[in-house]
């Protein structure tokens, strides 16, 4: 029977959003703790696609993005666009968030980085 728990928590360890996934994270984030010390910043970094006209961009609507005008746009006609297009605005927020994180943090805005732990919540 132990045997049996052992293997279902390996196998829903990889599962996204399951407990055993965050436990295995939870694990993995005080090892680099203790390997790298306490983090000096912590970001939460949210891209906003209900309001970017790059986003609108990205789920394939004809737009200038230098002369983009949101009162063009309601509110209401950019969610179905964005719900319309789930594959693009995950395109859109992984372009956004890793151009962040190659960009301005490891080219030392802060400093130099030696190391970071990104988790994304669903």
């Amino acid at each position: 029977m132990l045997t049996l728990l052992r293997h279902i928590n390996r196998i829903s360890a990889t599962s996204k959003g399951s407990d055993e996934k965050k436990s295995h994270m939870l694990t993995q984030l005080k090892s680099s703790i203790v390997y790298y010390s306490c983090p000096l910043i912590f970001l939460t970094l949210n891209p906003g696609e209900r309001y970017s006209p790059l986003a609108l961009f990205y789920a394939g609507e004809k737009i200038d993005l230098k002369t983009f005008d949101p009162e063009c746009w309601t509110a209401a006609n950019r969610l179905k666009v964005m719900m319309d297009s789930p594959l693009a605005m995950l395109e859109y927020f992984h372009t956004t968030i890793s151009t962040i994180i190659e960009g301005p943090l490891k080219q030392g805005l802060f400093g130099k980085m030696s190391h970071y732990y990104g988790t994304i919540e669903y």
